[in-house]
């Protein structure tokens, strides 16, 4: 029995532990309700009894159609101050009057159903003194006449949020002199209206009001206006004369058109005399919010503006998504102005004149991220892009593309925090770090860093060892690599990572591995640098072996060619002095009897001179033609001898050559025999009206080429390369057919 007392005991208090840990507490039987963040949050029904010290209830999806004036009657209830209800979107939802009435401390309600059925039930939020904040956001059949009633028991209120409310179908939520009367008399601070469908209708009669606003949402809203409706300056100094957070962002205003030329070789500078009234209006706002207004891209060129004289209250400017491709534009904004912060991003900006932002010389905080800057940063304009900005905190240039950054590119901003470069293409850190002495956080997230070493990485490592501003970079997600070159680094990346995040990142060994930068990843680097080292010693080894061998085996393979050509060229020489070669002349002289035959007996002298200076003989050394042939005998016959008494056959080629069947014959008999060939060409000759046989010793054997210029002739080449030709043709022949 103690035993199973003691089961029981331990039971229970395992049962209060579970209702008294957070996120845990279950109320009552079949309960959906737990505990988020001090706020009991149900799934669809409303408890009866709140737990002690909870002042928040929260219903997400609702199913019942309406709400009992008994459901709040436990006491419990009273110490709510926040009770927020998201009725199921296919349930048809209703208030009566005195639905809340019992809940006396109740600051902030919310009450959203998309099918809330209003009938004229005015004493809906009776008794509701201390209502701080209204929130009917997503009532789509909820007009303006449902929401002056239900406004009408309450006193004053701080905060109306209407967000889509009367959205549905071709409804309208009309502004008109009622609302604008009821914003007036409930001292309303902060109205949104983000996802309406506005309806302006006038006259207005704002003489006797003065509005308390000071922060409106109108984003994402469909504007229109009304004939009778006239908005001027003094309206709008009368009915927002305290605003100073103003949401613009994706107004769709069907009633006006945008030049969007207008900044295009544009000039303002009238001292703000003549300033229209909305941009004074937006000029004075403090918090200004114009995200996503333009639909189609800008592009601005050669313009100036001058705001000096104009009275800015702006501390903050948000301009993300406008499709703001081109600036080419110089502001000139006030010396006092306040203007803290810029949004800039996701505009797809190509190019940014530094003096578009330069006299904002109050900034702290520009993000310029997920454009396309990489566009210009190789322009000197990119350097000087931050140049006034001395006072800047945090600067966003994440998913720009960039490649490379100046080094000087933030030697002015020496109050700079935070960098944001992640989601950039940069290979390591170009620009420099020792100026920014008060930078705590340096992002450069996915980028293509694959090691960073030499003078760049010990200015990384003097920037994170300054622990006295506790600095941190973040290098996560770039493709790090493990080898010879990247050991530095991988080493001082392990130490810092695992000190300052006590995390691992991961590098590429050899472009195909990935392992983890740890103790281990390091040796199995250093061990592939060192087999890496071995690899290529052996390899160079071998490769200069290999060529050493090559260049040694080739030198002696041409000393005994040339030796063996020398010895060949003797051996003719000797034996042709003696006889003792078959052919009696050296060479066969073929020319066409049509041409100048002086010029060629006087080539043909040259020719044999120069052969005598290598042989030293005083025997006939050339076949001439006619000159050698013996009377009475036929012709052919006596071509044919001195054709085969010859070692090589010379011809001087002109047109009448080619013309000539004489000459094509003694063209073809040498090429039958097998003699060497030599063309001497003594004039440009036409392709075309070569023979077959003459064309193809032309393209397939060198030639030679005479000139007669003043009288003189010039042999190309020189009359001794073609005699030094003739006898190496002559003696390869001999030693090979009789050696």
């Amino acid at each position: 029995m103690k035993q199973r007392g003691c089961v029981y005991i331990h039971f229970i208090l395992l049962a209060l532990m579970l209702l008294e840990t957070p996120g845990l507490i279950r109320m009552e039987k079949n309960d959906d309700c737990l505990l988020e963040n001090s706020n009991v949050v149900c799934e669809s029904r409303i408890p009866f009894v709140v737990p002690s010290k909870i002042s928040g209830i929260v219903i997400r999806d609702y199913l019942n159609n309406t709400i009992d004036n008994t459901t709040f009657a436990h006491d419990s209830w009273s110490y709510v101050d926040l009770l927020d209800i998201t009725v199921n979107h296919i349930v048809w939802f209703r208030l009566y009057d005195y639905n809340i009435f019992s809940l006396k401390s109740l600051r902030h309600l919310g009450v959203h159903s998309p099918f809330y059925q209003f009938h004229n039930e005015a004493k809906v939020f009776e008794g509701l003194s201390m209502l701080h904040t209204l929130n009917l956001s997503l009532c789509h059949y909820l007009d303006e006449s449902a929401i002056l009633k239900l406004l009408s028991p309450i006193s004053h209120l701080d905060t109306l949020l209407l967000d889509q409310f009367a959205s549905s179908g071709d409804r309208f939520f009309k502004i008109d002199n009622a609302f604008i009367k009821a914003v007036h008399e409930k001292k309303i601070h902060k109205l949104s209206l983000s996802g309406c469908n506005l309806l302006f209708t006038g006259p207005l009669y704002v003489s006797n009001m003065s509005m308390v606003l000071y922060d409106i949402d109108i984003s994402n809203t469909s504007l229109v206006k009304q004939v009778n409706m006239l908005i001027n300056d003094t309206v709008l100094d009368m009915l927002l004369p305290k605003i100073k957070v103003l949401d613009l962002s994706l107004l769709q205003m069907r009633f006006m058109s945008v030049d969007y030329d207008f900044l295009n070789n544009y000039i303002y500078d009238n001292k703000c005399t003549d300033t229209n009234g909305f941009l004074k209006f937006l000029l004075r706002v403090e918090n200004l919010m114009l995200n996503s207004v333009l639909p189609k891209q800008l592009s601005a060129n050669n313009s100036f503006i001058d705001l000096s004289q104009c009275n800015v209250d702006l501390r903050s400017l948000h301009l993300r998504s406008n499709h703001l491709h081109y600036l080419n534009v110089s502001i000139l904004w006030p010396e006092d102005m306040s203007l803290s912060a810029i949004d800039m991003s996701s505009n797809d900006i190509e190019y940014l004149s530094p003096w578009l932002l330069n006299s904002v010389t109050s900034l702290k905080v520009l993000n310029l991220s997920n454009n396309k800057l990489h566009h210009m940063q190789f322009s000197l304009e990119f350097s000087d892009l931050f140049i006034n900005h001395t006072i800047i905190q945090r600067l966003v240039l994440s998913r720009n593309r960039l490649r490379f950054l100046p080094f000087a590119f933030l030697s002015y901003n020496t109050n700079l925090i935070m960098f944001n470069l992640s989601y950039n293409k940069l290979p390591s850190i170009s620009f420099d770090l020792k100026k920014m002495m008060k930078l705590q956080f340096l992002d450069l997230r996915n980028n293509d860093i694959y090691y960073i070493d030499g003078g760049e990485l010990n200015s990384l490592k003097a920037f994170v060892t300054d622990f006295s501003t506790h600095r941190k970079i973040y290098l996560e997600n770039n493709p790090f690599i493990c080898n010879c070159k990247s050991s530095s680094f991988i080493k001082w990346l392990l130490v810092y990572m695992t000190n300052t995040f006590n995390q691992s990142m991961t590098c590429s060994l050899n472009e195909k591995d990935d392992v983890v930068i740890n103790g281990a990843g390091i040796k199995e680097t250093e061990f592939s640098c060192i087999r890496s080292k071995i690899i290529i010693t052996s390899v160079s080894t071998v490769v200069f072996l290999i060529t050493f061998v090559s260049i040694g085996t080739g030198f002696m393979y041409y000393r005994k060619r040339k030796k063996k050509k020398g010895r060949r060229r003797k051996t003719f020489i000797d034996d042709f002095k003696l006889g003792y070669v078959p052919e009696k002349y050296l060479c066969f002289v073929s020319y066409s009897s049509e041409d100048n035959e002086a010029d060629i007996k006087q080539v043909c002298a040259l020719i044999k001179e120069s052969l005598q200076e290598f042989i030293q003989t005083n025997k006939e050394l050339l076949c001439v033609g006619n000159e050698d042939f013996n009377l009475g005998i036929p012709i052919v016959d006596e071509i044919m001898k001195c054709i085969s008494e010859s070692c090589v056959g010379l011809f001087f080629v002109t047109t009448n050559f080619c013309q000539s069947q004489w000459c094509e014959m003694e063209l073809r008999e040498t090429y039958e025999l097998h003699k060497p060939i030599i063309l001497i060409f003594k004039e440009e000759i036409d392709t075309c009206i070569m023979s077959p046989l003459m064309l193809k010793i032309f393209r397939q054997y060198t030639r030679a080429k005479i000139d007669f210029r003043d009288g003189q002739i010039q042999m190309i080449p020189n009359f001794n390369q073609l005699s030094n030709s003739i006898l190496m043709l002559e003696s390869f022949a001999y030693c090979k057919e009789f050696l």
